[in-house]
């Protein structure tokens, strides 16, 4: 339904208008591995990888990094503060997992965290974050245009998340009668911008390392922003190495390759 769709028009006050364009929180810092200079207002970032090689899991590192504040009680906890929206269709997220996450983080940077000192900073952290469980494709396009009022009035919101663009394709196919898997997963991410507009925050969706078409010509990244582009390409891989994995990086300008591993603490890059 993604590809006959035809936008409606929405109405805002100016107050929204001037919220939406404003700038968003800067992102940079999210991860200067994957992301030594950016990522940037606008940029479209894909996440591809085989099953269990951390794709859910390196999205919920990135609201940790986001939604924790930058610092408390004179202490730096090295968070951005950025509000997050996750759309949640492959229902691998799990936020135990994600507040487990922020508690090990709020250990490691300092030991004069009390038990109520990280409570505190989880609650407040967690009203930075969005989430919306999706099931089927049109309750995803319902979210995809409730999404331009919430940005509207939620100037604090710099990074919306899909996980993933694919996971109603079948359901789609048999309706739409498009099967290229490529065509399919731009659809979905240009009917998503549209419905945002001029967004000047971060957009990040993943895929499985499968969902591309056989026959199709893989896009190369954009250096610019633009509609139904992407600027960035980040691919998870088993290695040979047991328990080690890797993460392949493009960008307009060049490919890069590095070694992570996963354990309880989330994923941890291995210095070169």
């Amino acid at each position: 339904m993604f590809w006959i769709l035809r936008m409606a028009s929405t109405s805002e006050t100016g107050l929204q208008l001037f919220a939406r364009l404003t700038a968003r929180p800067s992102l940079v810092g999210l991860d200067y591995v994957l992301f030594p200079d950016g990522p940037n207002a606008k940029e479209v970032i894909e996440l591809s990888g085989e099953p269990s090689c951390g794709k859910t899991l390196l999205f919920s590192q990135f609201i940790v990094k986001c939604i924790l504040p930058t610092e408390k009680k004179n202490v730096k906890v090295g968070g951005l503060k950025a509000g997050v929206i996750l759309l949640n269709t492959d229902h691998h997220f799990q936020m135990y997992k994600l507040v487990s996450l922020m508690e090990a983080h709020l250990k490691a940077v300092s030991e004069t965290f009390s038990v109520s000192d990280v409570e505190d900073i989880v609650k407040n952290s967690l009203d930075r974050l969005i989430i919306y469980n999706i099931t089927d494709s049109a309750q995803l396009l319902v979210t995809f245009h409730a999404l331009h009022t919430v940005v509207s009035n939620r100037p604090e919101i710099g990074l919306i998340l899909l996980d993933s663009v694919c996971a109603f394709y079948w359901q789609d196919s048999m309706t739409s009668g498009i099967r290229k898997m490529d065509l399919y997963a731009k659809n979905v991410l240009k009917t998503l911008q549209k419905t945002l507009g001029d967004f000047k925050g971060v957009v990040m969706y993943s895929r499985p390392a499968y969902f591309q078409s056989k026959s199709g010509k893989l896009e190369k990244c954009s250096f610019e922003p633009s509609v139904g582009s992407v600027n960035r390409k980040i691919v998870l891989k088993r290695t040979e190495q047991e328990h080690v994995f890797s993460g392949s990086i493009e960008t307009p300008t060049g490919q890069s390759l590095r070694l992570f591993t996963i354990d309880s603490a989330g994923i941890h890059w291995i210095e070169q």
